[in-house]
Protein backbone atom coordinates (compact mmCIF):
# COMPACT_ATOMS: atom_id res chain seq x y z
CA UNK A 1 0.00 0.00 0.00
CA UNK A 2 1.38 3.11 -1.00
CA UNK A 3 1.88 6.03 1.37
CA UNK A 4 -0.25 8.92 1.54
CA UNK A 5 2.06 12.17 0.47
CA UNK A 6 2.35 14.85 3.13
CA UNK A 7 3.06 18.80 2.80
CA UNK A 8 6.39 18.49 4.13
CA UNK A 9 7.04 22.00 3.49
CA UNK A 10 4.76 22.78 6.18
CA UNK A 11 3.38 20.53 9.04
CA UNK A 12 0.54 22.56 9.42
CA UNK A 13 -1.04 20.94 6.37
CA UNK A 14 -2.12 17.60 6.77
CA UNK A 15 -3.32 15.12 3.72
CA UNK A 16 -2.73 17.46 0.52
CA UNK A 17 -0.74 15.74 -1.98
CA UNK A 18 1.63 18.34 -3.39
CA UNK A 19 1.71 16.82 -7.18
CA UNK A 20 2.23 19.88 -8.56
CA UNK A 21 3.16 18.89 -11.99
CA UNK A 22 0.77 16.40 -12.70
CA UNK A 23 -2.19 19.14 -11.36
CA UNK A 24 -0.38 21.93 -13.76
CA UNK A 25 -0.49 19.54 -16.92
CA UNK A 26 -4.14 19.04 -16.49
CA UNK A 27 -5.19 21.25 -19.49
CA UNK A 28 -7.78 24.62 -18.85
CA UNK A 29 -6.98 25.12 -15.26
CA UNK A 30 -8.83 27.88 -13.72
CA UNK A 31 -9.67 29.05 -10.18
CA UNK A 32 -13.37 30.99 -10.04
CA UNK A 33 -13.66 32.82 -7.08
CA UNK A 34 -16.36 35.49 -5.56
CA UNK A 35 -14.18 38.15 -3.31
CA UNK A 36 -14.87 39.26 -0.09
CA UNK A 37 -14.39 43.15 0.53
CA UNK A 38 -11.12 42.53 2.37
CA UNK A 39 -10.10 40.21 -0.43
CA UNK A 40 -11.00 42.76 -2.60
CA UNK A 41 -9.26 46.36 -0.73
CA UNK A 42 -6.40 43.92 0.48
CA UNK A 43 -5.20 43.24 -2.98
CA UNK A 44 -5.89 39.19 -2.29
CA UNK A 45 -7.67 35.91 -2.75
CA UNK A 46 -8.32 32.92 -0.40
CA UNK A 47 -7.14 29.68 -2.13
CA UNK A 48 -9.43 26.56 -1.33
CA UNK A 49 -7.48 23.24 -0.18
CA UNK A 50 -8.48 21.52 -3.07
CA UNK A 51 -7.02 24.18 -5.48
CA UNK A 52 -3.83 24.85 -3.32
CA UNK A 53 -1.45 22.59 -5.71
CA UNK A 54 -2.32 24.31 -8.58
CA UNK A 55 -0.18 27.30 -7.49
CA UNK A 56 3.45 27.70 -7.18
CA UNK A 57 4.71 26.68 -3.64
CA UNK A 58 3.86 29.33 -0.54
CA UNK A 59 6.89 31.87 -0.53
CA UNK A 60 7.49 31.29 -4.42
CA UNK A 61 6.96 34.77 -6.86
CA UNK A 62 5.13 34.08 -9.38
CA UNK A 63 3.42 36.95 -12.25
CA UNK A 64 -0.05 37.67 -12.68
CA UNK A 65 -1.51 39.55 -15.32
CA UNK A 66 -4.53 41.62 -15.36
CA UNK A 67 -4.98 42.99 -18.89
CA UNK A 68 -1.85 45.23 -19.51
CA UNK A 69 -0.90 45.32 -15.69
CA UNK A 70 1.13 42.15 -13.75
CA UNK A 71 2.49 41.97 -10.32
CA UNK A 72 4.48 39.66 -8.72
CA UNK A 73 2.11 37.43 -6.44
CA UNK A 74 2.67 34.62 -4.22
CA UNK A 75 0.83 32.41 -2.14
CA UNK A 76 1.44 33.22 1.63
CA UNK A 77 0.27 30.67 4.23
CA UNK A 78 -0.76 31.41 7.91
CA UNK A 79 -1.88 30.20 10.45
CA UNK A 80 -5.25 29.53 11.83
CA UNK A 81 -7.54 28.40 14.62
CA UNK A 82 -10.90 29.02 13.54
CA UNK A 83 -12.34 25.29 13.88
CA UNK A 84 -11.89 25.62 17.51
CA UNK A 85 -8.98 25.81 20.97
CA UNK A 86 -6.24 23.55 19.76
CA UNK A 87 -6.68 23.07 16.64
CA UNK A 88 -4.01 24.77 14.81
CA UNK A 89 -4.30 24.71 10.62
CA UNK A 90 -3.10 26.83 7.85
CA UNK A 91 -5.19 28.84 5.21
CA UNK A 92 -3.34 30.45 1.59
CA UNK A 93 -3.90 33.14 -0.09
CA UNK A 94 -2.39 34.98 -3.10
CA UNK A 95 -0.51 38.39 -2.32
CA UNK A 96 0.52 41.30 -4.11
CA UNK A 97 -2.47 41.58 -6.25
CA UNK A 98 -3.60 44.95 -5.32
CA UNK A 99 -4.10 47.68 -8.26
CA UNK A 100 -5.13 43.90 -10.46
CA UNK A 101 -8.36 43.37 -8.48
CA UNK A 102 -11.04 44.68 -11.08
CA UNK A 103 -14.20 42.84 -9.83
CA UNK A 104 -16.18 41.11 -7.25
CA UNK A 105 -15.85 37.47 -9.33
CA UNK A 106 -12.58 37.05 -10.72
CA UNK A 107 -11.24 34.05 -12.45
CA UNK A 108 -7.16 33.33 -12.29
CA UNK A 109 -5.62 30.86 -14.87
CA UNK A 110 -2.72 29.50 -16.18
CA UNK A 111 -0.49 30.74 -19.39
CA UNK A 112 2.67 30.33 -20.62
CA UNK A 113 3.57 33.34 -19.12
CA UNK A 114 2.33 32.86 -15.67
CA UNK A 115 -1.47 33.12 -14.78
CA UNK A 116 -4.14 35.53 -16.02
CA UNK A 117 -6.50 37.12 -13.66
CA UNK A 118 -9.81 38.27 -15.58
CA UNK A 119 -13.52 39.05 -14.67
CA UNK A 120 -15.66 36.23 -13.97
Amino acid sequence: MAAKKKNSANPLVKGISLNRQAAKKQEGFSYIRKLSEPEQKGGYIFINAENLQRFPPAGQEFIVKAGKKKAKAKVEAYACNCTGPGMLHSHYKITGLKGLIGSRTVKIREASSGFVLEKA
